[in-house]
């Protein structure tokens, strides 16, 4: 590729054609200079936008493994658990997931008093 430093050098006088050229020349190169300053900051952002897209990609695949993970808990009949475990510890509602109990005094209380009746009648059928 020529550029307009070697039309300079040349013997013969310069005519319209050459002043041409080397315009022509001159543009390209400022041209081309222009896009490689432009594709350079292109590839720097789509570097730092790829990075996150993949952390992000990386995070969702985690969440949807343990999203699809099976509950597993042993169920009466003696087999684990089909149910997505979605609760905290990856347990389904029926076996632990999805509640945390109650947050006011009243629900506090009431549950302690069911489980102060409940253990009664258990020690009662077993004539404690």
């Amino acid at each position: 590729m020529a550029n307009a430093a070697s039309l300079k050098g040349r013997q013969q006088p310069i005519t319209w054609v050459d002043r041409y050229v080397e315009e022509r020349l001159r543009e390209f190169d400022t041209r081309v200079a222009k896009r490689s300053r432009i594709n350079a900051l292109r590839n720097a952002r789509n570097l730092h936008l790829t990075d996150e897209r993949r952390a992000l990609d990386e995070e969702r695949a985690r969440l949807r493994e343990f999203r699809n993970r099976p509950c597993g808990a042993m169920t009466r009949a003696g087999y684990p658990c089909r149910r997505k475990g979605l609760g905290r510890g990856g347990r389904c509602a029926n076996h632990g997931g999805l509640s945390t109990g109650p947050k006011t005094q009243g629900g506090k209380l009431r549950i302690a008093q069911a489980q102060r009746q409940r253990w009664q009648r258990w020690r009662h059928r077993q004539g404690v």
